[in-house]
C-alpha cells in the first residue's frame, strides 16, 4: 500500500535509412499509473487515459538523428493481495515506422519489463523483485 514510482527510458537508433510514421506504443496494466512527467528529444509522448496506452509519435527520424529518446514515470501502489508477486510493470512495448527507401513497414517488439527491474544493472543485483 505505499506508492513506488518508476522512470522508463525508451531509445530509437537509426543508421540506415530515413524512417517515417515512427511512434511506440504500450499498454500500461490497469494498476500501473502514468505519472505525466515526460521528456522527448524528437515528437512527442502522450498517455490515452481511455486505453491506458503511453505513446510516443516521433514522426519522421532522419538518418543524421542516429538516436531518439523518451523517458516517462510510471508508479504503482500495491495492494495486500499482491504481496510476494512479482508485478509486470509494462507488458511490452511496439515500435513501428516505414523505411522511406524501401517503403517497408517495420515493427519491432519489446519484451516486458517487472519490478525485477531486469535492465538495471544495479538494482537488479540485490532485488528479487517481489512485492514486499
Amino acid at each position: 500500500n505505499q506508492k513506488t514510482a518508476f522512470k522508463v527510458y525508451w531509445t530509437i537508433e537509426n543508421n540506415l535509412h530515413e524512417l517515417g510514421n515512427t511512434r511506440v506504443v504500450s499498454k500500461l496494466p490497469d494498476y500501473v499509473s502514468f505519472d505525466n512527467n515526460s521528456k522527448v528529444s524528437s515528437g512527442d509522448l502522450s498517455f490515452d487515459n481511455v486505453n491506458h496506452t503511453v505513446v510516443w509519435n516521433i514522426g519522421a527520424l532522419p538518418v543524421s538523428t542516429y538516436k531518439a529518446t523518451a523517458e516517462f514515470n510510471i508508479s504503482i501502489t500495491p495492494t495486500d493481495s499482491q504481496r510476494n508477486s512479482l508485478l509486470v510493470l509494462i507488458p511490452g512495448s511496439v515500435a513501428s515506422a516505414i523505411d522511406q527507401d524501401t517503403k517497408s513497414a517495420l515493427e519491432k517488439k519489446g519484451g516486458p519489463k517487472t519490478t525485477k527491474l531486469e535492465d538495471d544493472n544495479i538494482a537488479s543485483l540485490n532485488n528479487s523483485g517481489l512485492v514486499q
